[in-house]
């Protein structure tokens, strides 16, 4: 006797690529001026939907700044602010049924 897997359903999936151009700030003084060159940064997101048994369950995904690149999330004369580097988050949700109680 064989058994089979439950199948698994793909629910959402992307990929998010952002792209920032050189940036130039001039300040009054030469001590105050900024510049930061372009980056592109690549997340990637996917989710799927199975069963556990009787249970529904799915599983995510997501991949941040992939090619581990240096950025800045706050760019500014004054202060930059150093992008996370490459990470995963991942995360199982289940759904549990509650059977109704009756009382007598």
């Amino acid at each position: 006797m064989t058994t089979q897997s439950p199948p698994i359903h793909p629910r959402d999936s992307f990929i998010s690529l952002t792209t920032t151009p050189d940036l130039e700030l001039p300040g009054e003084f030469t001590d105050n001026s900024y510049k930061d060159d372009a980056y592109t940064r690549w997340v990637m997101f996917d989710a799927y939907d199975f069963q556990m048994g009787s249970t529904p369950a799915t599983a995510r995904l997501i991949l941040n700044n992939l090619t581990d690149g240096y950025y800045y999330t706050l760019r500014s004369c004054w202060s930059s602010m150093l992008s996370e580097p490459s990470n995963v988050v991942d995360s199982l949700s289940v759904s549990f049924r509650c059977a109704a109680v009756r009382s007598a």
